[in-house]
This record gives C-alpha cells, structure tokens and sequence, in this order.
C-alpha cells in the first residue's frame, strides 16, 4: 500500500504541484483546502504524513493541527507544517503541537519533496 500524504493548503496551484511531484515519486495524495476538509480527510483515513499551510481560510492550519491531535490515530502523524509567516510566536506554538519542520513559502518544489522522503521513504522495490 502507498504512504498517503495529506496536504491542506487553500492555494489550488501548491496543492495541484505538490499531488503532482508526490504521486510521481509514489505517495498516494489526498488534498483539503480548508480546515473543515482537512479535518474530514484526516479522520476519515489516516495520513503517514500531512503538509499543513499555516494560513487557512477561516481557522488556520494551527488551530487545524491542535484539533487533530486530540484524536489517537492523528496525535504522532508527522507534520510540515508550511508557511509564510514564519515568526516565533507561529514556530513556538507550532512546536507545542509536534510539527516536524518548516517550509518557508515560496518553495521549491525538489527541497519540499525532499523533507516528505525523509520523513516518510518509499521502498524503492
């Protein structure tokens, strides 16, 4: 079965690139653009890893973190958590709730994929 990776993120074109360059390296990829569907998602089958944008529209992706973590299955499913507002108050409150790292929009996409290998490696056989 292939690791699935969550990515919640309201821009179409980041979550359209990243399906794209995740899939191609083997990772099945499921896609929320909100807080609601990214809650949704994870419930409904567990991610290996999530790539998570801090700025949601409506609850932002630390709130969406925060809730997620109060269900068993979701508490130690690692987290990249993405953003452009990468100020302390945002990474210390982050660190409260287990993210693994950040990535600083923009990104490139090759260092993005890089962090999801090391965090989740695909078998190569």
């Amino acid at each position: 079965m292939k690791p699935i990776v969550l990515v919640v993120d309201d821009d179409q074109g980041v979550l359209k690139l990243t399906e794209f360059a995740l899939n191609a390296r083997g990772y099945d990829t499921h896609l929320a653009h909100d807080y609601r569907s990214g809650l949704a998602q994870a419930c409904r089958e567990t991610p290996d890893l999530i790539l998570l944008d801090y700025s949601l529209p409506g609850k932002d992706g630390l709130t969406l973190l925060q809730d997620m973590r109060t269900f068993p299955d979701l508490e130690d499913v690692p987290v990249i958590m993405i953003t452009g507002a990468g100020s302390l108050d945002v990474v210390q409150k982050a660190r409260l709730f287990k993210v693994a790292e950040f990535v600083v929009k923009p990104f490139d996409i090759s260092s993005l994929v890089e962090r999801v290998l090391r965090w989740l490696p695909i078998d190569p056989g």
